[in-house]
């Protein structure tokens, strides 16, 4: 795995720290992992075939913390509905979700929350773990109602088919 010239990458005993301009990730050091610094390639060595898939499991998690410190990731979130709407005040988020209190949530240090509009916002960081965990945890507090759709979609997600409702 190649690791680009804007990157900085130290290895120490417990973990790889891999640096960019758009953020930090740590990932756990394995002692299967070697890194060139002179070809600049992270190297990741297993003799055993028993161990075949954590050697597969570490290979990706360490390349999408490669591509994630050099790129980010990105996730958008819509709202639908009649009354709902998202404000960010410090470092907090409030939303109006059709209950009779406003929901608010504090926001990960990891993350970056900006609004596009007061019914759509989007969510950045170097982790794809962390992005998109904070958007399903928004998603679950007004999941999308498959009869009036209605709540927070992902923009990735499919569009979801209005079902028919019980007929007289």
């Amino acid at each position: 795995m190649f690791v680009g010239k804007r990157l900085n990458l130290k290895v120490n005993q417990k973990a790889i720290l891999i640096t960019s301009d758009y953020g930090k990730v740590a990932y756990p050091w394995l002692e299967k992992i070697s890194y060139n610094p002179v070809s600049r390639r992270l190297i990741l060595k297993e003799k055993k075939v028993r161990k075949k898939n954590w050697f597969g499991l570490s290979r990706v998690l360490l390349g999408k913390s490669v591509l994630g410190s050099q790129l980010g990731y990105r996730c958008a979130l819509n709202v639908i509905g009649i009354g709902y709407s998202f404000k960010i005040e410090g470092s907090s988020l409030i939303m109006k979700l059709g209950y009779s209190h406003l929901v608010k949530i504090n926001l990960p240090k990891d993350v970056v929350v900006s609004l596009i509009s007061p019914r759509k916002f989007l969510i950045e960081g170097v982790s794809e773990e962390k992005v998109f965990n904070f958007g399903k945890m928004i998603q679950k507090l007004s999941f999308p109602n498959a009869y009036k759709e209605k709540g927070v979609f992902l923009e990735k997600e499919e569009k979801r088919k209005l079902k028919v409702g019980k007929r007289s």
